[in-house]
């Protein structure tokens, strides 16, 4: 018999008497279970003694475990550190714990630090400012001090949200890597985030004309801007004018025409025609053989299941002849 004290186990792998399992039954294993359990129990309690608590009893401090359990859920993954928490970790400052609750010399009491019913730091809950020379700007337009006071905080609250959106998407890029360097390294990159920028313009520009009206019915936001696309250039139909002074050539857009053409052909045909070859040759072989291929076996098919259909009719026609005949 073995015993992980700790986890409170206890294993008995001899084999259980089937003849006294079948004349005892539950009773049989009932004594079993107890008699280990109480093994267990004086396992424990030989252990050293760890202390004595107030309400009676006995403390003692386990060993390690023996048995590995296995976990209900993966261990947690560490946390992507922040901008002042990678500073402070460079710089060797350490976090001090402050108490939740602070001592506020006007009311005479202790209020929590933060939310409600905290210390008014700020002073944004004074009945009256001192005045200092920053306010005379503010005064000469004729602004309130009061919702000066008050606009200066929400504006230091949304800062504050700002850079916490600002930590979380540093902290998401930390975790992604591309190419031997961190996205985080290259967010810090000015010319990074205007092309960040321009992929999810573009991204979004793509998503709002993926409907069957290709944008044109959707619902738009306000100040939406209009999606601007590339125009086609055409050539002209119609010989331009030459310039004052000049003379007038006739056929001068055929021509042009004409040298399109040609240099289209050129760069399809590649060095027979004398320029550099777009056309890759054996790829557009293989696609041409590929849809012949497909072709046929298309045609093979159709074949097979017509000589099906038609077998089928045929031995339907022999069936009604023969029930004619018996008639």
């Amino acid at each position: 018999m073995t015993f992980d004290l700790g986890n409170l186990a206890a294993f008995d792998t001899r084999p259980i008497d089937p003849k006294k399992l079948k004349g005892g039954g539950e009773k049989y294993l009932l004594e079993r279970a107890t008699e280990r359990a109480t093994k267990l129990i004086h396992k424990i309690f030989a252990l050293p003694d760890a202390g004595r608590p107030k309400d009676g009893g006995r403390l003692v401090s386990l060993p390690d475990t023996v048995t590995p359990l296995p976990r209900e859920k993966p261990v947690p993954k560490p946390k992507p550190q922040t901008r002042w928490e990678a500073f402070a970790e460079k710089k060797g400052i350490v976090k001090k714990k402050r108490s939740r609750m602070v001592f506020d010399e006007e009311s005479d009491s202790y209020k929590p630090r933060y939310g409600y019913g905290a210390v008014d730091k700020d002073g944004t809950e004074d009945s009256f400012i001192d005045y200092h020379s920053s306010m005379d700007k503010d005064l000469a337009e004729g602004n309130d001090p009061f919702i000066v006071r008050q606009r200066e905080k929400q504006d230091r609250v949304s800062l504050n949200k700002k850079q916490n959106a600002a930590n979380k998407r540093r902290a998401m890029a930390e975790s992604m890597s591309t190419m031997g360097a961190t996205v985080h390294e290259l967010s810090l990159n000015k010319d990074f985030k205007e092309k960040t920028k321009t992929q999810l313009d573009a991204a979004f520009d793509v998503a709002r004309a993926s409907t069957a009206s290709v944008g044109k019915f959707d619902q738009k936001l306000q100040d939406e801007p209009k999606v601007r696309g590339g125009k086609r250039k055409f050539a002209a139909v119609v010989d331009e004018p030459p310039p004052r002074g000049a003379k007038r050539r006739d056929g001068s857009s055929a021509r042009n025409e004409q040298q399109q053409n040609l240099a289209l052909l050129s760069r399809m045909l590649g060095a027979e025609g004398g320029g550099d070859s777009v056309l890759n040759q054996s790829k557009a072989v293989k696609s041409v053989h590929d849809q012949v291929g497909a072709q046929t076996a298309l045609d093979e098919r159709e074949q097979k299941r017509a000589k099906k259909i038609f077998k089928k009719k045929e031995r339907g026609l022999k069936k009604k002849a023969q029930k004619k005949k018996r008639g």
